[in-house]
Parts: structure tokens; sequence; C-alpha cells
């Protein structure tokens, strides 16, 4: 190619392809300073009562960052190259096909990585939280665009793709509420019964030791149910998301120690069990 021409060229085409590269550049640039302050803003303004974190915005914060990216290099090349006079229409033919290709191999991939960024969007579950996700229930320990880790009671490791979650149930999602069902005898003085109930819970918000642990006033229900072995009183506690269970386990603790100070009996199902001797009459 003459020189003259290579100049021609460079002062025809130059000035527009480098503002296009300028530009790029300068998305590029704002993107990177600007994204993981915006996703922090919109997580604080959905979050609502759950306590704030930075992991979930600046996962979606990074994700945002990476398919932007790919976004504005590729335009960027395909400018590039039209204002260099190359015809994109041939560029775009062979790139379609390359994608149809990827897309189809790899649909799996993006089926999880489109379902996490909504689960993060969504804010349905952050780490801590206590879920149940197809039949699994356990401690979420880690979560991100493609997968959900779960540990179980027993420690075992539950690694969830995003892309096959379809039903979540988060049994703490902002506080917690344990439900207490007391079975107790018939001849009992129901009344007295669940004064007792509420004030043992409310000495457990007193306590310095649990302090926080419980939200506002217990709940109490009242009679229940009649069954074949008593009267079942039910009552509710809220709590906060992580002390759902310490709080339960603390409560029945309480109840069984009070009730045995105070004579109440807490009733449970008996079975009478009856056997024919040698004769045939019963023993």
């Amino acid at each position: 190619m003459h020189p003259e021409n290579i100049a021609h060229w460079a002062k025809e085409r130059g000035p527009r392809i480098l503002l296009v590269i300028v530009a790029a550049l300068f998305l590029l640039l704002f993107l990177r300073l600007s994204t993981r302050r915006i996703a922090r803003t919109v997580v604080r303004s959905r979050r609502g009562d759950r306590s704030e974190g930075t992991g979930r915005a600046d996962t979606l914060a990074f994700s945002f960052q990476s398919a932007a990216r790919v976004l504005i290099v590729v335009f960027g090349v395909l400018l590039v190259l039209q204002e260099a006079g190359v015809d994109i229409k041939t560029v775009l033919g062979g790139a379609a096909i390359i994608g149809v290709a990827i897309a189809f191999g790899a649909q799996d991939l993006m089926k999880d990585y489109f379902s996490g960024f909504l689960i993060l969007l969504e804010d349905q579950y952050q780490l801590g939280d206590l879920v149940t996700i197809s039949g699994v229930t356990g401690t979420v320990e880690s979560v991100n665009m493609r997968v959900t880790v779960l540990r179980d009671l027993e420690g075992r490791v539950h690694f969830m793709p995003n892309g096959n979650i379809d039903h979540v149930t988060n049994r703490t999602y902002a506080w917690g509420r344990p439900v207490f069902e007391v079975p107790v005898r018939f001849d009992e003085n129901v009344d007295r019964v669940m004064e007792v109930l509420v004030e043992v819970a409310k000495e457990l918000s007193e306590d310095p030791a649990w302090k926080g642990a419980t939200i506002g006033e217990p709940d109490m229900l009242g009679v229940d149910k009649f069954t074949d072995y008593g009267i079942v009183i039910k009552f509710m506690v809220k709590t906060q998301p992580d002390q759902l269970f310490p709080v339960r386990r603390e409560m029945l603790r309480r109840i069984a120690k009070r009730f045995n100070e105070l004579g109440i009996q807490i009733t449970v199902p008996q079975r009478l069990i009856v056997r024919d001797g040698p004769d045939g009459e019963p023993l």
C-alpha cells in the first residue's frame, strides 16, 4: 500500500476511530467507578429490615460489570472495524454462528447465572439464612451467580446449581418465630399455665445473657386443641434470624424446669398393651 494512501486513510478515518476508542475507554472507566456504588444503593433500598451487607451488592456489581464490559468491548471493536472500512456484515454473520453454538452448548450454565442474578437481585436469601431448597434444609454458606452452598445440621455441604432452584423456603428472613405447643393434663388450670408460659418468655427476653435475641412480646395464642392425652396450649416468640433455634431450645429448658417447680405435668401419648396369658385371660 502506498504511503500516501495510508496517510489519506489515517487522516480520513483516524479521528473517528480514535473517538470510538476514547468513548469505549470512558464507558469502561465510568462502569468501573460507578457500578458498585449503584448496586449498593439498590440493595440498601430493597433490603428493608434485613441487615446491611456488601457481599450481595458486590456480587451483583461484578456480574453486571462483566456483562457490560463485554458488550462495550464488542460494540467498540465492531465500530472500529466499520470506521476502518471493514464490511462488518461478514463479521456479524460469523459471530452469530459462533454465538449460537456457544449458547446451545452452555445453556445450562447461562440458566444458572441468570437465576443467580435474580436470586441476588430479589434478596431471596443471604449468608447465614436457614433455607430449604429442593428438600434440603441448611444454612447458606455461600451464594454467587452460579451456585448456592448449603450446610445441613450434620455438617454436610450441598452445592445447589441456581438454575435448578424453583422453590425456596427461607425460615429466617428478617426474623424467626419458633412455635411452641405445650400439652398439659385436662385438670390443669389453663389460665395459670398460659400465665406461666408468658412469664417464662418474658424472663428470657429480660435475661442479660439473651438480650436482643427476642423481638417484642410473646404471642400467646391460647388453647389450640384437645387431644386424647390432654390440652395443647400454643404460643410464639419472635426472634432475631440467627436466634430461632437457640431461643427455642432455651425456652423448652426453662419451661420444663418451671413446670417441675410448680407441679405442672406435661402429658404425652400413652399406649396400653394387653397380652393374653396361657389360659387366654389378659395379663
